[in-house]
């Protein structure tokens, strides 16, 4: 400080300003030695897990990696970390993420819980000076054995805690209503599929995540699953057993919903992503019990339920499907050979994939009591309630791709919620969008609509995101012609994705969009007429401000994916009528009328 006096004032700012570099530069070194330190833990932990890495599994698990937390990661990380072949999740994502991963942790230990506290107790038992544990405990269960049948100590505290919440966001679980449900009668839910751990049924039947008692008030839904469950404390609900549904349905008071999954553990051995092998034929143990209580049947499937893990190849015959038979007659239960992901990594472990579930509940089937049923009763029962709802269900994948700013999200929104967003929000990485519809008289689809960020076009998550799509839309900016030349490109990405699979071959649609600005049109008609019979696809032009045949689109894509004609009615019906203002061109005083350039007319204005 002496020396600063004497040299005066400029000296001074020279002297803070020589102190506040040198700080500057520690802190350069201690981030830098912070980054090489987190390097070198991302490398241990890799290595460590890389060790319990099932050989020849990576290429596999890849496709079924939670699509839309890794998009969401990926657009604000720009990069996974990925070391030895293992994907592991970003250090900093959202709270409310890390919230979701360990609700369905905890549901996924309380699920397996059971069959681990059977090798617990026999530990203790005979191996540690604890066994009285397991005799306190045996004699609690001998003591509350009618619990299951009796579903006792029902909570709503239970139902209604906030976990249910997260474990519902986590994939996300949507409950769809098609048929109100009189509180007058009881019921019995059939539900398919099994799926591996029937995520789809608890969320939706045991708890109020998505709000079953407001979309159906006055019922009260109870799940039936295996006695096996009741061995954990906490889980004491319905038993599925004939006593159990006969207590349930046989009550005087009404509006009880007894939730029987038909397939059971035979139909887990058949949940394979993409596919919806149903086990219906054979039970019929469930509509003999519905005509002898006079319970109406209720059809309900979960879409997306058996996409959730990868498990291993088991066709008929095979010796792996031969000795899960064996083990189920010995356990009780199916054994099926899974992998999913992990609690830091997206490539294995016992946690589902990140895949949406619809359940669609239908309507009901009113039944006539009777004590004794015939066997031709059953019969015409169960074929009523397989053929007429279970098989006329189905879920139908889209995916919307195309450059950035062509309108893809506001096309999304405008068909899902009927409304035009006028502020730009680009997408990051992925957008899920979901609507039932109904095709011809009786044929009801569940549309899952993926939006895919127009900068995923050099990214190698795409063909992650294309994974299992029966419809890809290709859509373009009319008055931008650059985006119309990336068609092409875009086509040929998806079919790279998708590959040479006939059985399920993507059917494309090219869509035009921003036909409300039709006089900054540079994209002839003709253009994209052109292409779409050289490639074989189907035709649209929009406009997502306007709402004109925004809604037309989407459904003449999923009529031609499931193969149904749409009437002329519904053609008209999907046909808006588009109000505008007429606009008033002033006519210059130095021109001729033959000088003035009018603006091209609108293919969809009524009045030319």
């Amino acid at each position: 400080l002496t020396k600063v006096k004497r040299e005066g004032k400029f000296e001074i700012e020279k002297v803070v300003k020589m102190e506040i570099l040198f700080i500057y530069k520690s802190e350069m070194r201690i981030m830098e030695k912070r980054r090489k330190t987190m390097e070198w833990v991302k490398k241990i932990i890799a290595a460590l897990a890389y060790n319990v890495t099932v050989k020849g599994r990576n290429s596999l698990t890849g496709q079924e990696m939670g699509l839309k937390l890794t998009a969401n990661v990926q657009a604000v990380e720009g990069k996974m970390t990925r070391i030895l072949g293992i994907e592991f999740a970003p250090l900093c994502l959202p709270w409310e993420r890390r919230l979701q991963t360990l609700s369905v942790l905890h549901y996924v230990v309380i699920f397996l819980g059971p069959y681990t506290l059977i090798a617990l107790g026999i530990y203790l038992l005979f191996c540690t000076q604890y066994w009285w544990l397991v005799l306190l405990y045996s004699l609690w269960l001998y003591v509350d054995q009618e619990a299951p049948k009796r579903g006792s100590r029902p909570k709503d505290w239970f139902r209604r805690w906030s976990m249910w919440d997260h474990l519902r966001d986590y994939f996300p679980i949507e409950l769809i209503k098609t048929a109100d449900l009189p509180p007058d009668r009881n019921y019995l839910f059939g539900y398919h599929p099994h799926g591996i751990m029937s995520f789809g049924a608890f969320c939706n039947f045991c708890t109020e995540a998505t709000n079953f008692s407001q979309l159906f008030p006055g019922i009260k839904p109870h799940l039936c699953t295996l006695v096996g469950q009741f061995l954990f404390p906490i889980r004491r609900v319905v038993d599925v057993s004939k006593q159990s549904l006969a207590w349930l349905l046989g009550r005087k008071e009404k509006g009880y919903a007894a939730v029987v999954v038909v397939g059971g553990a035979t139909e887990a051995l058949n949940a394979h992503p993409g596919t919806n092998t149903l086990v219906l034929k054979s039970r019929k143990g469930f509509i003999r019990q519905a005509i002898v209580s006079g319970a109406s049947l209720v059809p309900v499937f979960s879409f997306g339920e058996n996409d959730l893990y990868f498990q291993w190849p088991n066709p008929e015959g095979s010796w792996v499907r031969q000795w899960q038979r064996f083990s189920k007659k010995i356990l009780g239960w199916s054994t099926p050979l899974i992998c999913g992901r992990g609690l830091f990594n997206y490539t294995f472990g016992l946690l589902p994939y990140r895949r949406p579930i619809h359940t669609v509940v239908g309507s009901p089937i009113h039944v006539e009591q009777c004590c004794k049923p015939s066997q031709e009763q059953i019969d015409d029962l169960h074929k009523l309630d397989s053929e007429e709802d279970a098989v006329n269900e189905r879920r139908v994948k889209i995916v919307v791709v195309g450059d950035c700013r062509v309108g893809k999200t506001s096309l999304c929104f405008r068909f899902v919620q009927e409304q035009f967003i006028s502020a730009y929000h680009q997408t990051l990485g992925l957008d899920f969008y979901t609507k039932y519809v109904t095709l011809g008289d009786r044929f009801r689809i569940t549309l899952q609509i993926w939006d895919v960020s127009g900068q995923q076009m050099d990214s190698a998550m795409l063909d992650k995101y294309v994974f299992g799509a029966d419809g890809a839309m290709l859509v373009y900016d009319v008055t931008n012609a650059a985006s119309f030349d990336k068609i092409k490109d875009w086509y040929r990405l998806v079919q790279r994705a998708v590959g040479d699979d006939e059985q399920r071959k993507v059917r494309f649609m090219v869509v035009g969009n921003k036909t409300d600005l039709e006089h900054q049109r540079n994209v002839k008609y003709e253009k994209q007429q052109e292409l779409v019979k050289r490639y074989h696809m189907l035709s649209c032009q929009t406009s997502a401000k306007l709402g004109d045949s925004v809604t037309l689109c989407f459904l003449k894509l999923a009529a031609e994916i499931v193969g149904v004609q749409l009437s002329r009615t519904e053609l008209d019906s999907n046909t808006s009528v588009i109000k505008a203002e007429v606009p008033t061109i002033d006519r210059p005083n130095d021109s001729s009328s033959s000088e003035i350039v009018w603006p091209a007319k609108s293919r969809s204005c009524l009045l030319q």
